[in-house]
């Protein structure tokens, strides 16, 4: 079964938004789409605050209702570099 979606560009990248209509934060109508387009919005001022630092994500996969997983990504530190503090 093929999963429908919408097709964005982001920097000449296309990206493949699954379930663009799912409803993640029920108490306010906010829809993965709409996530989406503000993150679009914020992105160039928030970006380069969070170059180069280690990203936390809280995934609710079946909704902000229910189970949650985290996942944690870390940059790549070349060998002899000086973490910042």
């Amino acid at each position: 079964m093929a999963e429908r979606g919408e097709i964005i560009e982001i920097e000449r990248h296309e990206v493949k938004i699954t379930r663009p209509d799912k409803v993640l934060f029920p108490a306010d109508g906010i829809t993965k789409r709409d996530l989406v387009e503000y993150y679009r919005r914020i992105a160039p001022r928030m970006i380069p605050y969070l170059r180069s630092r280690p990203l936390m994500l809280e995934r609710y996969p079946d909704g902000i209702e229910r189970g949650l997983f985290r996942r944690l990504l870390l940059p790549t530190i070349r060998s002899g570099s000086r973490l910042r503090r």
